[in-house]
């Protein structure tokens, strides 16, 4: 796992975990991968749900 700003994302990259607030414009960067939008980095509950699913 990396850490990138959204703008330096691969266009292939198949994963992005980001901030709420920044989904859209991962979307934007990286049209095929799945974005697991997050409320909070620590301790938010998307992390089991996404993993999971």
């Amino acid at each position: 796992m990396e850490h990138s700003a959204i703008s330096d994302l691969p266009r292939d990259v198949p994963f992005v975990v980001t901030h709420e607030s920044l989904a859209q414009r991962a979307r934007t960067q990286c049209p095929d991968a799945r974005i697991c939008p997050i409320t909070s980095f620590m301790g938010g509950t998307e992390y089991e749900r996404s993993f999971r699913s």
